[in-house]
C-alpha cells in the first residue's frame, strides 16, 4: 500500500510499501500458526479475488510465506460469500468491516484487523 502512513516510532509516520506489508502479514501468520498449533486450532485461510489469475498468485504466496495446507486455504470471488464458511465455531480475521458484518450475521465471529498488535489481543480476549 504505497503512500499511506501509520505511526511509527515516536508516532513518525511511516511509508507502507508492499514489502513492508507483506513482512507485516509474514510475522502476523507465523504468530498465528504457532498460536493455532499450541491451543489445537485448525487455521484455515478465507480470501476472496475477483479474478482468475489473482488466485495462482494468492496461493502462490500463501504456500511461500504460511504453512497452512492447501486443502485448508478456501478462495471466493466476493467478500459477501464468506459468510457461507460462518458457523459458530467459525472466526474471520478480516480488514473489510463489511466482510465481518455479513459473517457475524452469518452466525460467526468476527475481528476487523487494523493492526497485528490490535488482532492479536481481541483473538486473545475472544479465546480466553
Amino acid at each position: 500500500i504505497r503512500g499511506t502512513a501509520a505511526e511509527g516510532v515516536e508516532g513518525q509516520p511511516i511509508e507502507l510499501t508492499d514489502e513492508r506489508v507483506s513482512r507485516m502479514a509474514k510475522g502476523f501468520y507465523k504468530w498465528l500458526e504457532k498460536f493455532c498449533d499450541e491451543e489445537g486450532i485448525d487455521l484455515c485461510i478465507l480470501s476472496q479475488v475477483n479474478y482468475s489469475d489473482g488466485v495462482n498468485g494468492k496461493i502462490e504466496w500463501l504456500m511461500a510465506n504460511t504453512k497452512v495446507p492447501n486443502k485448508n486455504i478456501y478462495i471466493v470471488k466476493t467478500g459477501k460469500a464468506k459468510a457461507k464458511f460462518a458457523n459458530k465455531t467459525s472466526l474471520l480475521i478480516d480488514d473489510f468491516g463489511k466482510n465481518i458484518e455479513t459473517f457475524v450475521l452469518a452466525g460467526g465471529v468476527g475481528i476487523k484487523f487494523e493492526s497485528p498488535g490490535q488482532c492479536r489481543q481481541e483473538l486473545l480476549n475472544i479465546i480466553g
